[in-house]
């Protein structure tokens, strides 16, 4: 399984934050969606891209559904693998971003520029089992992104 790379204020593998619209089309072909002129769509692989005002790389999001295909890890932490509390006191350790606790849906780590977001917490879940679709979900973040 390939692994993807958040290099922080650098980018993710190859793509990196500043490369022009065509450079990524290099990369990853054809984008599946363009939602408007800011936001690309890679629906096989859960990515979109955010473009500034240059059409250049401004933003990368993943969105996990449980079935990526590939693990994305930032500063040696498995981002969709790690419970989310954990996963936020392992990145707050390495940032030197205080910590806090009082969370449910989102969470931003600016000292990293990143955001990360759930649509329910595992305790919602175990109440409501019908809105579960993926074994990890709610006890994991469900999207991150990263900006430059």
């Amino acid at each position: 399984m390939e692994t993807l790379f958040v290099t922080p204020f650098v980018g993710v593998n190859d793509m990196k934050f500043g490369m022009p619209i065509d450079e990524l089309k290099k990369i990853l072909g054809k984008p599946d969606d363009l939602s408007n002129d800011s936001t690309l769509f890679w629906w096989g692989c859960q990515l979109r891209v955010f473009l500034d005002s240059n059409q250049c790389v401004d933003g990368i999001g993943f969105r996990n559904h449980g079935n990526l295909g590939f693990h994305v890890d930032i500063l040696g932490i498995s981002l969709f693998d790690t419970k989310a509390e954990d996963l936020i006191m392992q990145l707050s350790a390495k940032s030197g971003h205080t910590y806090d606790e009082d969370f449910l849906y989102d969470y931003d780590i600016p000292e990293l520029k990143l955001h990360l977001w759930r649509e329910y917490t595992a305790e919602e879940l175990d109440a409501s089992p019908s809105l579960k679709f993926f074994p990890t979900q709610g006890w994991c973040f469900e999207f991150v992104q990263i900006l430059k």
